[in-house]
């Protein structure tokens, strides 16, 4: 992979950096978590527009590891969305890429059609939905990638530099946060529904128990009421 430009020597362009960064982190941190999805694309898009990129994708692996899966994209206006060519893409078609991203270093491509032969097949699909550069950082949850978001160009060769790749690392991160949290709530909901749905059994079984408690109960009451009967009329004389 070719290293990131450095940075313009432009100090408003530091200072605006700086502030965007700041800015972000403060949405990011006081952020209410029912709330979070909206401001984490409200922070893709801002990023979007302060580096002039067309989009930013957030991908992650099935649990087998076996397909990718975008995520969610964020496209600046009049860029067309690739969302359905970028699903159930088997892990296989990423084999370049995949690597680069489990060194957890930012992968810089300024030219898609310059990719060496061995990343034909991301070449191909990349070429498909328009994009012509790129840069990408995996997800990591304990130290194993399950994911990649990138900020991706769709107009000219372009080479990224340090601050972008920066500002991509932060993304990054929030976006981790953000699916770890969402993975942790989304399995106390099932426990819980679990837990509800063995409630609901244990009650069923429990009436089920009394309903069959009962009928054994008439049943043995009727049975002792037929042979008192039976008796009954055994000692009977007969007229």
């Amino acid at each position: 992979m070719l290293p990131l430009e450095k940075p313009k020597e432009d100090s408003v362009y530091r200072k605006q950096y700086q502030a965007l960064k700041l800015e972000i982190y403060r949405r990011f941190v006081d952020s209410d978590w029912n709330r979070l999805s909206d401001v984490i694309k409200e922070i893709a898009l801002r990023i979007l527009e302060f580096i002039d990129a067309d989009r930013a994708g957030f991908f992650l692996l099935d649990n087998d590891k076996s397909e990718i899966n975008i995520y969610t994209e964020y496209c600046l206006q009049g860029i067309e969305p690739c969302l359905t060519a970028m699903r159930n893409i088997p892990y296989a078609v990423f084999p370049f890429w995949m690597t680069q991203i489990a060194t957890g270093n930012v992968m810089h491509i300024p030219d898609v059609p310059s990719l060496p032969d061995e990343a034909e097949p991301e070449k191909q699909l990349l070429a498909e939905v328009g994009i012509r550069s790129g840069i990408a950082r995996g997800i990591f949850e304990k130290n194993l990638p399950i994911g990649f978001v990138s900020f991706c160009g769709s107009r000219e060769i372009r080479y990224w530099d340090e601050l972008e790749a920066d500002l991509l690392c932060v993304f990054t991160e929030m976006t981790r946060h953000y699916i770890t949290r969402k993975r942790v709530i989304e399995s106390q909901e099932a426990e819980l529904h679990n837990m509800h749905l063995s409630n609901l059994q244990l009650e069923k079984g429990i009436e089920e128990a009394k309903r069959l408690a009962l009928e054994a109960a008439f049943a043995n009451s009727s049975k002792s009421e037929f042979i008192s009967k039976l008796c009954y009329e055994l000692k009977s004389p007969v007229n």
